[in-house]
């Protein structure tokens, strides 16, 4: 969701990748959360407050995605205990044009010289061949699921998403209602 072709690699990595996105300017530490997909269901997600006062967008973009890839690298760690080792990068999927430049470029800038702790373990990875930043577009975003309120037809999209169905939640919430019913029902006969 949010590309249209695979990138490079995608089945050596076993489809192994994020969606990582921030809130900015909502409270002194911004919210951030990612999701980890592989195989094209969710392994791993987060969502909780940044221990860092972000200036901007981009500062509280990259704080996140170096929690992202901490993740993702310990993510290929358990591929390789499972003895299904991921070849080539795991992706972050972003939607902050800024960052995934900053990361990708070589050497610091007057606007990253100041926050590079949060970009050098982005950077290693991406030297390593570890991750690989892509960009999306915000209305593919799955992890707003974790950063802020979205309309109903949006997160019932995202859930679908995150739940590996069709139908997503509100589908989902039917179905366990009637799961429900069936089972109250078998249990009033017995």
């Amino acid at each position: 969701m949010g590309l249209t072709a695979p990138p490079p690699n995608f089945k050596q990595s076993y489809g192994t990748f994020a969606y990582t996105d921030s809130s900015w300017n909502k409270k002194p530490k911004p919210h951030g959360g990612h999701v980890i997909f592989r195989c094209n269901g969710p392994w791993m997600y987060s969502g909780k407050s940044l221990k860092v006062i972000a200036d901007s967008t981009h500062e509280s973009e990259t704080a996140q995605a170096s929690r992202c890839t901490k993740d993702l690298i310990w993510a290929r760690q358990m591929s390789i205990h499972i003895r299904r080792p991921m070849q080539g990068p795991a992706y972050i999927l972003c939607d902050n044009k800024s960052m995934t430049e900053a990361v990708n470029k070589e050497g610091v800038s007057q606007r990253t010289r100041y926050f590079e702790r949060s970009t050098v373990l982005i950077r290693y990875a991406i030297i390593k061949n570890l991750v690989a930043t892509l960009l999306v577009s915000t209305e593919q975003m799955v992890a707003d699921v974790f950063t802020k309120p979205l309309d109903e037809t949006k997160f019932d999209k995202f859930c679908a998403v995150l739940l590996n169905t069709s139908w997503g939640y509100r589908g989902f919430k039917a179905k366990l209602g009637r799961l429900a019913k069936a089972l109250e029902k078998t249990l009033n006969r017995v």
